[in-house]
């Protein structure tokens, strides 16, 4: 296996290239003992190449040719064949070639052939699924994609018992999925340092889980933080409208949630700016769209953005800081006000169960009424907010499916009016309850689902989501 994190690369085209090389050269080569610093001198990484490669490589190396340095970096690839290739952030890999008179999808698609698999990640959302789903690209229709969702109750119990190896409460389990919405790194960096201030302080990994986590997030060397400051750095910078961007950002981690009409008048801009700016904010994943409005996608990054206007990055942070404590609870209670504030209305808790249950298998029972054996929720849900409530979405089988939304009882019109507006394989109907026309219908038909407030309240227990109450 060969693993390249981009994020970490020189920015410098040519010295980019020099590392990926050493890294290859480390994971095709390299003895248990040896550390991978060694390999950044291509000196020492050259001479464990064989003997029949290395005078080429040394020959080529010489030169500044970013195509012919590029095309040895994959070619090294095929004499270890059968090989894995993992490229993480592979939008910062992108990014540090652009503009350069080299073809790097090009290459890599060259280069690949059998015996070599590829594995791209990314956080830039709108960058991963153009590679993947434009015709325009080199890899278009080529590669399986996966898009990772948050963890459960179920899946941050399991994590959480297999880092610290002990019986946990389901009270810490629910306490680190709300202040991490079950973001899976965020869980584990949260629970580590809980675990070394167990070690020192002595009480349970659990008591500290509210100190690691702010740990985590505020101070010099913390991970979370890190990760914000990655995502306010380089996703600011794939925005056209900079300025307007971070100003629409961190007025959302303070107001939100907001309308881009209200987003226009909160920063005195025109309309059009603000509308597009936080369209291509939602592109990139920075923020997300409940309804029609918007806040920051993660509680994390809203309270991170707030925190980041006081300008105070401790070294360390423990139990004696109770004052700056106190400053980041406050903080992190109006933060919940505002993720509070999306789930006013029938409508929009649905949508957001729908975007936490993305990628899981449903047998059809538990969705509800419908013939259907089983479903397996599109990784894509998109709201559309054109078709008044309704949302639709591709499976990953191809087939569309059509969701329509409405707190009251679904009648054959309901889904009448739905096809009509969108020509789909499945339609998913979801209300407060059901006529008994469209339930016969729903048991003659393999392409309708009927969900009503107890079924879904059924779905939100299993994954750890709160019920719906009147």
């Amino acid at each position: 296996m060969v693993h390249v994190d981009a994020e970490f690369l020189p920015r410098d085209p040519l010295l980019a290239l020099r590392r990926i090389i050493s890294w290859f050269i480390y994971w095709l080569t390299a003895s248990l003992d040896e550390l991978p610093e060694l390999f950044f001198d291509l000196g020492y990484a050259l001479n464990k190449l064989p003997e029949s490669m290395r005078d080429f490589a040394i020959r080529l190396l010489s030169l500044e040719d970013l195509d012919a340095l590029f095309r040895i970096a994959f070619r090294l690839l095929l004499n270890f064949r059968p090989v894995v290739v993992i490229i993480d952030e592979f939008q910062d890999f992108l990014d540090i070639f652009r503009g350069e008179p080299i073809d790097v999808l090009g290459i890599i698609r060259e280069m690949l052939t059998g015996g070599i698999m590829l594995i791209i990640s990314g956080s830039a959302l709108s960058t991963m699924r153009k590679i993947s789903s434009d015709f325009k690209s080199r890899f278009f229709g080529q590669f399986e994609v996966l898009e990772l969702r948050n963890f459960n109750v179920k899946e941050v119990w399991g994590l959480l018992e297999n880092i610290w190896q002990l019986h946990v409460p389901e009270v810490a389990v629910r306490l680190i999925l709300k202040k991490t919405d079950g973001f899976p790194y965020y869980i584990v960096v949260t629970a580590k340092k809980a675990w070394e201030y167990h070690c020192s302080l002595g009480d349970p990994p659990w008591r500290y889980i509210d100190l690691a986590y702010f740990h985590e997030l505020v101070t010099v060397d913390g991970r979370i933080n890190a990760h914000c400051r990655y995502i306010w750095n380089n996703y600011i910078l794939r925005a056209k409208r900079r300025k307007y961007a971070k100003d629409i950002l961190e007025i959302l981690s303070i107001k939100g949630p907001l309308k881009p009409s209200e987003i226009a008048s909160e920063l005195s801009i025109d309309y059009d700016v603000a509308y597009k700016t936080i369209s291509e904010l939602e592109n990139l994943g920075v923020v997300r769209r409940i309804s029609d409005k918007y806040v920051p996608f993660s509680r994390t990054l809203a309270l991170w953005l707030s925190y980041r206007r006081m300008s105070i990055e401790p070294s360390e942070l423990g139990p004696e800081n109770k004052e700056l404590l106190e400053i980041l609870r406050e903080l992190e209670r109006k933060i919940g006000k505002i993720y509070e504030t999306i789930g006013t209305t029938f409508e929009i808790w649905v949508q957001e169960l729908l975007s936490r249950i993305v990628g899981m298998t449903f047998i059809g029972d538990e969705l509800g009424i419908t013939k259907i054996g089983e479903l397996k929720v599109p990784p894509i849900i998109r709201y559309n907010v054109k078709l008044n409530g309704e949302i639709d979405a591709i499976l990953e089988n191809s087939k569309k499916i059509a969701v329509s939304i409405k707190h009251g009882i679904i009648t054959p019109k309901t889904l009448g009016k739905l096809s009509r507006k969108i020509k789909a394989n499945i339609y998913w109907l979801i209300g407060k309850g059901f006529d008994t026309q469209i339930v016969n219908k729903a048991l003659r038909s393999k392409n309708i689902i009927l969900s009503d407030i107890e079924t879904l309240n059924r779905i939100a227990k299993k994954i750890g989501y709160r019920k719906w109450k009147e």
